[in-house]
């Protein structure tokens, strides 16, 4: 092969990737930061039961409890592996919850099929006991038809 025919089309090559490099550095600016999953959750079973809500625990989101519509499952962000499990009342499935943790207490209501969100929580979120119970009542939301600012946790 003659150094006359390979030089152009090493040459061209050699365009075409020094001329798509800012293409590419300028599409890693306007995409920006990405965060990388470190865990991830497998789908859930049955596939009735759906996402509520979730709270982190610890100053460095040492743990994830995740609510679903059927319990609580606490995960451990190192590891992914679950800390514990608070199963719902039977009959009953979880309808809200507090948007924070505070002093390592969580607040969650449940409700059965189209009644009331009525029967509430207050759990600890490093153990996953039940500290408290309450049945509530007033005007309170029907299941699925909306729970959003329904709890509140505070301190005291």
């Amino acid at each position: 092969m003659r150094p006359g025919k390979v030089v152009p089309g090493v040459l061209a090559a050699a365009g075409v990737m020094i001329a798509l490099r800012p293409g590419w550095q300028a599409c890693l600016w306007m995409r920006g930061p990405v965060l990388d999953p470190v865990r991830q959750v497998g789908t859930d079973r049955p596939s009735s039961v759906r996402g509520v809500g979730a709270w982190t625990v610890g100053d460095g989101a040492d743990t994830v409890v995740r609510a679903r519509t059927d319990a609580l499952i606490a995960y451990e962000s190192s590891t992914g592996n679950r800390s514990w499990v608070l199963r719902a009342p039977v009959r009953e499935s979880v309808c809200a919850m507090s948007d924070q943790v505070v002093d390592g207490i969580g607040i969650v209501a449940f409700a059965g099929h189209e009644k009331p969100c009525d029967f509430v929580w207050g759990v600890d979120v490093r153990s996953g006991r039940t500290v408290w119970e309450r049945n509530i009542s007033g005007t309170v939301p029907v299941y699925g038809r909306g729970g959003g600012g329904l709890l509140s946790a505070g301190t005291g």
